[in-house]
């Protein structure tokens, strides 16, 4: 596979996947910059439920995509 193809690719995975690399960017970041104080304690209790969110839509939108 070519450096072009494998670019392609990677940039279709991206697209569909996108809720799930956003659920994980989020999580991420969120935990980082909770852990060294950067956010307070608060904000991050508020960002795992849209976390979550995210992660179920993604599953549900997998799901109906096996179905079809």
């Amino acid at each position: 596979m070519g450096f072009g193809a494998q670019i392609k690719a990677n940039l279709i995975w991206a697209k569909n996947n996108a809720e799930s690399v956003v659920a994980i960017v989020l999580a991420v970041t969120m935990s980082v910059l909770g852990i060294v104080d950067v956010i307070p304690a608060d904000l991050v209790g508020k960002v795992i439920p849209l976390t979550l969110g995210v992660v179920a839509f993604a599953m549900l939108r997998d799901r109906g995509a096996r179905s079809r």
